[in-house]
């Protein structure tokens, strides 16, 4: 190594001694005799003298061979110029790398990384070792500290990292601060050496002591992200209703952030999809998905579209179906029909249906509630009986008619008749409701202080009657009671389920049961009934980018009783466990964590660097070094034609030594010039920011521009959401968060379609704006201009443009035409005739001579019609304009018109391609 300049293949600068012998080849060998045609006599008065050609090779031309010789001898060597910091001290670079699953999101970066820090310690003569700080499956082996890596070469780790995979869980910085500080004590590891961390940016438990290790170990660099791509969390899912709403957190930050919930099918079908707002400075968001009651069954997978990973993932099971219950009783009048408090109670939790007993079992319903039913018919009363044994739950409600019933589907023995309190004739006052038994299902819940019961129904004491009693009255009176039969439950509440014989019903203890009590009925606690203690054996596992693959085999079974006890990790990874079709979820997020309610992202609190910063500064010199090798080659070729007389140019004389070294001049000052083509080259152009970019190309995203009036772009912003979901539900297309863009500051490049709304009282653009919009239109954007922000008729060749064509003022404008049903644009994806937006009257115009197949695609689509108006949705998925004047089907045409021209920007002319209609003619015909 040369200062800052390497070789990645010394050796080969050996051949650079045979230059000495090639000189004296080179100088021996004379030029080509020149040949020249005898001509007539009459016109050898014609020819002027001419220099005789030299006996050896000129100066000036075995100089330009040596040049290029010794040229290509460097540019295969590989030289380097490395303009970053020496590599600190003498042994192997020690390398630790975050692979929990916070750092899956851009893996591939941290790839990168690690490789060209290997090739630089390579470079230098050093080897690398690299240390990964999540622990592997089954955790640590030998012990609690992690495994220290030997020592490797950097061929070898670059040969490894295709392997190197994310863990599905947080990484454990103190094993491998131990293991390391064991090793420096031992010299196993040399103090002084150069130390990288590519952290994935977050605090974790102890990372003080991992940080203070490195730092002991070397001269420490720490690497990670940059802060505009915060690593996200999915910290937890509650059902509201028939609504998943799902908590997110993030590290703080100081900017607002959008991200994607997509809910998934078991066959991977996207259901649904919901977009949560960080505020700027706020660590959380919320997105709520709602779905009719058969789709919302149906989801089996929630996760961030923006950033997959373990962390961002959820699994569900048939424990997050909503149960169906079917009330039986009579009628349901309000403030006096139990069926009327049971309803109200049920509805955001369970899906609520009401018949006869039979009816609802042929519906197949996962617990019944009878409301103060009596004797059920015999008949009736079998079917019961089979379909509480297969896992059915059967509740009773205490009432007049159940008092004097003994149909034998009672989990206790009733005495004849009620017990009544504080009446005329009663001989106690009415009862509290007492607390509630720790091994019971309802431990945990306050059972308050204002519950009173006035009636209830008597259980017979026995000896297994404290074994069934769930809840009791503070004199000790069972008010609840239950029994196993077969795969199902028999409760009785021995009160009733209106306000005649307590309050219950009106207390929020009563809804807080009924929860508990609806857990008994869900299909995965039915489906793994009778299993008691038995192991759930893992039947697929999360990686840490939160892909679903078969379980490793060295994973331990799990069992049932501390499923909701076990926290994912090492020993058991997130995934699923039990027996195919009634299996089981387990993941990050959970009562027992690792992920919880009180979960949250910190930033780590260290000096850091960009990612890739380490190595932004080396820059190979092969490609220039060879391209000018390719220069010189072609200057010697065209001097020897020269020499050869056959480039011979009438009435010139030309000096061979003067033209070579006008092209070899030539040729340098064009390497040493030129630079690769920015993807948008326009005047005024900043260079394109790194983590701008990434963020506008990690997703396709749509983008809108904004005016400085708060409404209209919020409406922008909100139209392209509501167009995005679309998108995603109705074709293969699927968009990240749109992005606000000013076409003076922002490249535009990165974004396929703009939508840019003109409303009343805008200026024009300034110098910078227009040239980046006369690059992106030149480039294959376009731009979708809407007018009908405002009022007047819209058209740059057509009517009263004056907003417009003042806007555009200084764009390269093509001619317009209307749109025809003919044009590519009407049949990208539907057919179309009209295209609305809230504006329902709008012409709709594109570049003049687009129609045809081989016109090409409009850089401009232009109409007055406030689409963003028909497209946009607030938070909750309802659309903001409430209604259109054509109705749902105005705004059915104007979200099909939004698709087809994101399809016409993404696949161009490809509907009016006729080139296959041959070939598909023939298959029709076959």
């Amino acid at each position: 190594m040369l200062g800052a300049l390497s070789f990645s293949s010394p050796a080969l600068l050996l051949a650079l001694a045979g230059l000495v012998g090639l000189y004296f080849i080179i100088r021996a060998l004379p030029s080509e005799p020149r040949e020249r045609r005898f001509p007539a006599i009459r016109l050898l008065r014609d020819i002027g003298p001419a220099d005789p050609p030299p006996m050896r090779t000129p100066p000036w031309l075995w100089l330009l061979r040596l040049l290029a010789a010794g040229l290509l001898i460097l540019g295969l060597a590989g030289p380097v110029l490395d303009r970053s910091d020496d590599l600190a001290g003498t042994g192997p670079v020690l390398l630790v790398l975050d692979n929990g699953w916070q750092a899956a999101a851009r893996f591939d970066d941290r790839r990168t990384a690690l490789d060209r820090l290997a090739q630089k310690a390579a470079r230098a003569g050093r080897g690398v070792r690299l240390i990964t700080t999540a622990p592997p499956p089954g955790g640590w082996t030998g012990g609690a500290d992690a495994a220290l890596a030997d020592a490797t070469t950097a061929a070898q780790l670059s040969a490894r990292l295709a392997d190197l995979s994310v863990r599905p869980w947080s990484p454990e910085p103190e094993p491998v601060a131990r293991r390391i500080d064991a090793a420096l004590d031992r010299g196993e590891i040399a103090a002084g050496g150069a130390v990288y961390y590519l952290s994935d940016g977050l605090a974790h438990d102890r990372s003080d002591r991992l940080l203070a290790t490195l730092a002991r170990a070397g001269r420490l660099t720490v690497l990670t992200d940059a802060p505009t791509r915060p690593t996200l969390g999915l910290r937890g899912v509650e059902r509201t209703g028939a609504a998943l709403t799902a908590t997110l957190v993030r590290p703080p930050r100081g900017f607002e952030q959008s991200v994607t919930l997509h809910a998934q099918g078991a066959d991977g079908r996207l259901l649904a999809e919901a977009t949560a707002r960080f505020a700027p400075d706020a660590r959380t968001a919320t997105a709520r998905v709602e779905l009719p009651p058969a789709l919302r069954n149906e989801v089996r997978r929630l996760h961030l579209a923006d950033q997959a990973s373990a962390g961002t993932t959820l699994l569900l099971d048939a424990r997050a179906v909503r149960p169906d219950v079917g009330l039986v009783g009579a009628g349901v009048t309000p403030l006096r029909s139990p069926l009327f408090y049971l309803s109200r109670a049920l509805e955001p939790f369970a899906a609520v249906r009401q018949g006869e007993i039979a009816g609802l079992i042929d519906d197949g319903v996962a617990m019944l509630m009878l409301a103060d039913v009596g004797e059920v018919a015999a008949q009736t009363r079998r079917r019961l009986g089979d379909w509480i044994d297969q896992g059915g739950v059967l509740i009773r409600f205490a009432g007049p008619r159940l008092a004097n019933a003994d149909d034998g589907l009672l989990p206790v023995r009733l005495r004849s008749g009620d017990r009544a309190f504080g009446g005329a004739l009663s001989w106690s006052e009415p009862q509290a409701l007492g607390p509630f038994p720790d091994d019971g299902p309802f431990a945990g819940l306050d059972p308050g202080g204002r519950v009173t019961v006035t009636r209830q129904l008597l259980a017979v004491p026995s000896a297994d009657l404290a074994g069934k009693t769930w809840a009791q009255l503070t004199d000790g009176t069972p008010l609840v009671t239950a029994e196993r039969r077969g795969g199902g439950w028999l409760v009785l509440v021995h009160t009733s389920a209106n306000p005649d014989w307590s309050n219950l019903v009106l207390n929020g203890v009563f809804v807080d049961m009924l929860k508990r009590l609806v857990t008994l009925a869900e299909p995965g606690q039915r489906a793994l009934a009778g299993q008691g203690p038995e192991r759930l054996v893992p039947l697929q596992s999360l990686d840490g980018f939160g892909r679903l693959g078969p379980a490793d085999p060295r994973v331990a079974p799990l069992s049932l009783a501390q499923l909701d006890q076990t926290p994912a990790g090492p020993l058991h990874p997130p995934g699923y466990y039990g027996p195919e079709g009634a299996a089981l979820a387990l993941n990050l997020m959970g009562p027992a964590g690792p992920i919880d309610d009180r979960f949250r992202l910190d930033d780590l609190d260290a000096e850091t660097e960009p990612l890739l910063a380490a190595t932004r500064g080396d820059r190979a010199l092969a490609p220039p070094l060879l391209a000018l090798v390719a220069v010189l080659l072609a200057v010697d070729g065209l001097v020897g034609l020269w020499l050869r007389g056959r480039l011979g140019v009438p009435g010139r004389r030309w000096r061979p030594g003067a033209a070579a070294m006008l092209a070899l001049v030539a040729g340098i000052a064009m390497i040493a010039g030129g630079r690769p083509a920015a993807a948008q080259d326009a005047p005024g152009d900043d260079r394109l920011d790194d983590a701008y970019a990434l963020h506008a190309t990690e997703a396709t995203r749509l983008a809108y521009v904004t005016t400085g009036d708060p409404e209209v772009d919020a409406l922008s912003r909100a139209g392209l959401v509501g167009l995005g979901r679309v998108l995603t539900l109705r074709t293969a297309v699927q968009v990240g968060a749109p992005q606000a863009v000013d076409p003076a500051q922002d490249p535009l490049m990165l974004f396929p379609l703009i939508y840019w709304p003109v409303p009343e009282g805008g200026g024009g653009l300034g110098p910078a704006a227009q040239a980046r919009l006369n690059a992106y239109l030149r480039g294959g954007g376009i731009v979708l201009f809407d007018t009908g922000a405002g009022s007047g008729p819209i058209g740059i060749d057509t009517g009263d443009g004056t907003r417009l064509r003042a806007l555009l003022d200084g764009v390269d404008v093509p001619p317009l035409m209307a749109v025809t049903s003919d044009h590519v644009l009407a049949r990208s994806f539907y057919l179309l005739r009209r295209f609305p937006g809230r504006l329902s009257d709008t012409t709709l115009w594109v570049e003049r001579g687009t129609e045809r197949a081989d016109g090409g695609v409009s850089p401009l689509i232009v109409g007055r019609a406030d689409w963003a108006a028909a497209w946009a949705v607030d938070d909750q998925g309802r659309y903001r304009v409430a209604s259109l004047p054509g109705g749902t089907q105005q705004r059915e045409m104007a979200l099909r018109f939004g698709v087809n021209a994101v399809m016409y920007a993404l696949t161009g002319t490809y509907k009016a391609d006729s080139l296959h209609l041959p070939t598909v003619l023939e298959r029709l015909g076959e």
